[in-house]
Parts: structure tokens; sequence; C-alpha cells
């Protein structure tokens, strides 16, 4: 396991051209429009209730309680059709923060770091299978599938987290040390 992540590790860093990186910059900032504008939309014919792929840690009644019961007919259409947006925007960030982590920790026994948010990725699918069945579902209640969401969802967040935390320190360290 330990030899798959020092290849994935060295393989992303060869990617993580500064080219590649602009690229994925520019396509994390294209996602981040479209996907506030439909969040917006999706609120906007709900009542308020916000996207389920963005709660952190919920129960699986408070899943169908403060989302998928709010969401109405259209409002559910539009969260499906951004779902499948949803397909490409965890790689296009995943790579955009793994190539931001190349650039931190190149040159460093810590270069390892980039493959977080590539982890994030698997975790970010695994909450959307959840959260794509329980929009199809409904008005069946699916709780495992809304504690799977969650659970996948909550370890999405995390090493999100880590992620921009292990960005910090890189960045931060490489500042202090040009100074």
């Amino acid at each position: 396991m330990q030899e798959f992540f020092k290849n994935l590790s060295e393989k992303t860093a060869a990617f993580a051209t500064t080219r590649n990186t602009l690229i994925l910059f520019a396509l994390w900032l294209v996602f981040q429009v479209v996907l506030a504008k439909a969040g917006g939309a999706i609120q906007a014919e709900s009542g308020g209730a916000s996207v389920l792929d963005l709660a952190l840690a919920y129960t699986p009644d408070a899943a169908y309680a403060n989302y998928l019961d709010k969401y109405s007919e259209v409002a559910r259409s539009i969260y499906l059709k951004t779902e499948c947006l949803d397909l490409l925007y965890p790689l296009c960030y995943g790579l955009f923060f793994a190539c931001l982590l190349t650039a931190a920790w190149r040159g460093t026994n810590y270069l390892y770091l980039n493959v977080v948010p590539l982890i994030a990725i698997v975790f970010d699918y695994l909450e959307n299978i959840g959260v794509f069945a329980l929009l199809l579902s409904y008005p069946t209640h699916l709780p495992f599938m809304a504690a799977w969401a969650s659970g996948f969802g909550t370890i999405k967040w995390a090493l999100a987290a880590a992620s921009l935390l292990c960005l910090v320190v890189g960045f931060g360290k490489k500042i202090i040390r040009r100074f």
C-alpha cells in the first residue's frame, strides 16, 4: 500500500505543471460559479434548504427533515442535474489541490501530502452515490443510504480541511524560508 501511495504521489508531482495547475484553477472557478448558481436555484425552490453535499455529519432523520423533505420536485430535478456535474467536480478540485500541495511540498520529505485531496475524491464519489440514491428514491426513505452519504461526506470534508491545512503550512514554510 505504501508503494501505491508513493507512486501516486510521484505521478501527481509529474502532472503538477504550472500549465496543468492553471487549467485546473480555471475549471475550478467555472465549477464554483455554476455550482453556486445551481445551489441558489435549489434553495429558492425549497424554501432555503441547501444541498446535502455541503452538510456535515447529519443523521438520516436530519437528511430528510432539513433537506430532502424540503426539496420541491423542481429542486430535486435541479439537484439531480447538479449531481451529474458533480461527477467531474471532485476530479477537478482534487487534482487542483493536489497540484497546489505538490508546489507547497516539492523538494521536501512531505511531498506525499499531495495525495490527500486525491483520497478526498474517492470519498466525494462515495458520498455522491448516496445522494443520488436518496434523490432518486424520494419519497421512499433510505436511512442506511443517508447514513452512508453523511459518513462519506464527513470524511470528504475532513480530508478537504486537512488539505487546506497542509497548504497553509507548506506555503507558510516556503514564505518563512524566503525571509
